[in-house]
């Protein structure tokens, strides 16, 4: 019971700041994991310039270190992850248009009230 009342008392007091603060857009998202998606790709390319890579120019996995490998199959998940969550928050922007932000932009004085209000 107590956490509870501990974590309603807390939602309830945390409410009106996020209303304050709001969420980020799509295309804020996007910018953001593009940046993720770069440096994965730098990291992903300082470990592979520690080693010679083979004739067609993929990564020898042979002459790397154990922990190099698994850096690397770690950094192709999170890539691969970002690269599809990427393509969902494109196709949101455009299914979304610009009726939907313009919307959104024209409830957000009613979201400052209301949780301006809650604070007070």
């Amino acid at each position: 019971v107590g956490g509870w009342v501990f974590y309603t008392a807390y939602g309830m007091a945390a409410m009106p700041f996020a209303w304050l603060r709001g969420k980020q857009s799509a295309s804020e998202q996007r910018m953001g994991l593009e940046q993720s998606i770069a440096s994965i790709r730098e990291k992903y390319r300082v470990i592979q310039a520690r080693y010679p890579s083979r004739e067609d120019g993929s990564p020898d996995l042979s002459r790397m270190k154990a922990v190099d490998r698994k850096e690397l199959n770690r950094l192709q998940r999170e890539y691969k992850s970002m690269v599809q969550h990427n393509y969902k928050l494109q196709e949101y922007e455009e299914k979304a248009g610009m009726v939907i932000p313009r919307l959104l932009q024209f409830l957000v004085p009613f979201r400052w009230a209301i949780g301006v209000t809650m604070m007070s």
